[in-house]
């Protein structure tokens, strides 16, 4: 969770540099309380922005957009690819980039961090997987749904910062984040 934090906490503080407003104003303008934004950038605080604020933001600063930082890229492209071998392993590239509306090539270029996908394609790629946009954008686990996580979080056992799969508890409830089995040892 610290590293999307720092993550989005850089992405907001380039919006800011973008936009010339200050905190106060983005916040405003974006339809958030000014306090969401100070909040976040000032204080040490134990959550991430909501892919809805994040939207909000960049539709304030559509320029924002235009030159994603590079290290957040890359780790949409990797929870992508995560997303797509933990949950469609069997579909092959090409067709869930038909599906999506991308060429194999965009969505390679997208898995690898290399594109910023369009939003509505990205919508659509998280809605067919059966995941959340806020799992895309920032690896939040929260919210997803009790068979993705667990398929998620058996393959790529880092997600919950656990090393053990067995560690997961396979009935977690997805509102309350994931739970953890706590092993009896003798």
């Amino acid at each position: 969770m610290d590293a999307a934090r720092e993550t989005t906490r850089r992405q907001v503080e380039r919006m800011l540099r973008s936009s010339g407003l200050d905190p106060t104003t983005l916040a405003r303008r974006a339809g958030l309380a000014p306090s969401t934004l100070t909040r976040f950038l000032n204080k040490p605080v134990n959550y991430i922005l909501s892919t809805s604020s994040l939207l909000k933001l960049a539709a304030v600063c559509p320029a924002c957009g235009q030159a994603a930082d590079p290290v957040w890229l890359a780790g949409v492209g990797r929870r992508m690819r995560q997303a797509r071998e933990a949950i469609a392993p069997q579909l092959a590239d090409e067709v869930i980039a038909d599906l999506i509306g991308w060429s194999v090539e965009e969505f390679g270029e997208i898995l690898d961090g290399h594109l910023e996908p369009v939003l509505s394609q990205f919508n659509a790629f998280a809605n067919r997987l059966g995941v959340t946009t806020d799992f895309l954008l920032s690896g939040a686990i929260e919210g997803l749904g009790r068979r993705n996580m667990r398929l998620l979080l058996q393959r790529f056992p880092e997600l919950l910062g656990t090393e053990d799969p067995e560690d997961i508890a396979p009935g977690t409830d997805s509102s309350h984040g994931a739970g953890r089995r706590h092993r009896h040892r003798s």
